[in-house]
């Protein structure tokens, strides 16, 4: 494995494959293809680029939703997204409904 495809999470501990070179190599390659890329992607706005910026089809999460189940709520209320919530979560989540962006 290449030096440049590590994570480093700190000095003495680089890990886990950044997956995103690869996947936007493979975009280019292959237009019609359906990728995804995943590794360390923790915030929205991370995760939009890369679909903003053709470099994946799809984001995958992993950790970060173990630490924050609802992360895809937050990160539609953060981007400024309307969601539906699920009909037993409307109450709790009413501001997804119209959220306000905060450009």
């Amino acid at each position: 494995m290449h030096r440049s495809s590590l994570i480093c999470l700190a000095p003495t501990y680089c890990s886990f494959p950044r997956q995103l070179p690869f996947a936007e190599a493979l975009k280019k390659t292959h237009p019609d293809m359906l990728i995804g890329t995943v590794g360390m992607i923790t915030e929205p706005e991370q995760a939009e680029s890369y679909l903003h910026n053709g470099q994946a089809d799809v984001v995958f999460l992993a950790r970060e939703l173990i630490r924050s189940p609802h992360w895809v709520m937050h990160a539609a209320q953060k981007l400024g997204v309307a969601v539906k919530p699920a009909n037993q979560y409307e109450r709790g989540w009413a501001q997804m409904l119209t959220p306000i962006r905060s450009d």
